[in-house]
């Protein structure tokens, strides 16, 4: 049984990316901890809320494009349509530079008036380092990210649609290796946060050169025979943008409110109502209990291109029971896991941290465990709502609990300027689990049916997944 459990393909592409994602959360921490040494909690603060600056606004222009391009690469090598497998990696790399292109321009007019709305609120001013910049001027440089990303976004969509997930972990782990490096380094260069701003786009760059030699080396294996990189170029007018983006948008959506929740918000509310150092406490205590959840990464990814398989085959009855086993065993392993290492955060943080990060990271990290453990069975909800071409729905739970998120992380800023955002972080942590209601009545509904979001192929009459036409 145990060998026909590691010989199953999903486990081992999950494993594939767990491992991986496990090192990438290790570099995470790592990178914390010497920008804690080398920057001091202050300006250490200024630098995340520079990244959370930048990384909301690339929600403007995010809009799903690695993950609808992966969803169509998968179900396309599924019915054997190699090209439309072309023409969608072809159609990542398009829409992507198109979008990489406006972000920049964007954050000129957008920018300022964020900051000067974050600084009124906190009634101070952005502490700034030797170079004068301020958190602002920062996010603007990292708006240039996504250009130096697009080789890296076009072969990851590959290696994931093709569920190769060995070669994938392989790109993510190298350029995590270099990020680590660069910060690391453009921190002790400069003792501001400049530095490390520039190790984040050093690795960007590097990622992408990494991503190219990684792509011609996976070509080669046993798998499925992608096309060359010469062929996705020329495949560039044939790319089909009317048609993907408006479903890249739709699971942009939802990977944008995802992240602004989780990922942005949170740490501009401190920076808001607290103090840049509370950013650096919340941002070690996100990461530090993000370790176990991060492993949830490699299963997500995994199951997208393999639920996406099952589509293509109109299978059900396997669509079920595979989502439920991935639901329940991926949860149950990740929960266990936080559980575990709650007790040791304290002596963690006393050992790795200086004193004054003590304290607040064995407090936040308890409100944060509140919502880590009930969200680490959340791991293929989007999966679900992906494949079953149910994106409405889960935008309007979204939606709908958006509003809901922001005014409780504002009232509970209010009251409790330190601990507020992490209260209303682990409310979000907590919404999606109303998903689960409507994924049991739609399971309950469709048993015995065919998976619904097919259509025919005008040009050959066969019937293939909805969008691969």
């Amino acid at each position: 049984m145990i060998r026909r459990f590691l010989a199953n393909r999903f486990v081992r592409n999950s494993a594939a990316l767990q491992i991986g994602a496990l090192f990438n959360s290790l570099g995470g921490l790592v990178s914390i901890l010497l920008l804690a040494f080398l920057l001091g909690s202050k300006l250490q603060g200024e630098y995340y809320t520079a990244v959370a600056m930048y990384a909301g606004l690339a929600l403007i222009v995010s809009v799903g494009i690695l993950q609808g391009t992966v969803t169509q690469v998968a179900a396309a090598v599924a019915r054997g349509l190699d090209e439309k497998v072309t023409a969608w990696l072809a159609f990542s790399m398009k829409a992507s530079l198109l979008l990489g292109l406006l972000l920049p321009v964007i954050a000129w007019f957008v920018l300022p008036p964020l900051g000067r709305l974050i600084v009124e609120l906190s009634g101070g001013s952005f502490q700034t380092g030797s170079d004068g910049l301020s958190p602002v001027d920062l996010a603007w440089y990292l708006s240039f990210s996504p250009l130096l990303e697009v080789p890296k976004q076009t072969v990851t969509a590959a290696l994931q649609g093709t569920r190769r997930m060995k070669s994938l972990a392989q790109l993510e782990n190298g350029q995590e290796v270099v990020r680590v490096y660069a910060v690391s380094l453009g921190a002790l260069i400069t003792f501001s946060p400049l530095g490390p701003i520039v190790g984040l786009m050093v690795g960007s760059t590097i990622g992408s050169i990494i991503s190219l030699a990684i792509y011609t080396s996976a070509r080669a294996d046993d798998g499925y025979n992608l096309p060359t990189l010469r062929q996705i170029f020329a495949a560039r007018g044939r790319a089909p943008l009317l048609k993907g983006l408006p479903l890249c948008l739709r699971i942009g959506v939802l990977r944008n409110i995802d992240s602004f929740c989780f990922n942005v918000f949170p740490q501009l509310v401190v920076r808001a109502f607290a103090s840049p150092q509370w950013v650096t406490y919340f941002a070690a205590s996100h990461r530090i209990m993000n370790a176990p959840l991060t492993l949830m990464q490699g299963v997500s990814r995994t199951a997208l291109p393999a639920l996406s398989e099952l589509r293509g085959l109109n299978d059900m009855g396997m669509f079920r029971r595979q989502w439920l086993r991935v639901t329940l065993i991926s949860g149950g392993i990740i929960s266990s896991g936080i559980l575990i290492a709650l007790p040791l955060i304290p002596y963690f943080a006393r050992m790795g941290f200086p004193a004054d990060y003590h304290e607040p990271i064995s407090q936040l990290t308890k409100i944060l465990a509140v919502g880590f453990i009930p969200f680490s069975f959340c791991v293929a909800i989007d999966s679900f709502f992906i494949v079953t071409n149910r994106i409405k729905v889960l935008m309007t739970i979204g939606l709908l609990g958006l509003p809901i998120i922001v005014g409780a992380s504002i009232v509970l800023s209010l009251i409790d300027p330190t601990t507020g955002a992490a209260w209303g972080y682990t409310l979000a942590r907590l919404l999606p689990l109303a998903c689960f209601v409507y994924i049991a009545m739609y399971f309950r509904k469709h048993r015995g049916e065919r998976l619904q979001s097919v259509t025919n192929d005008k040009s050959t009459g066969e019937e293939v997944p909805e969008q691969v036409q």
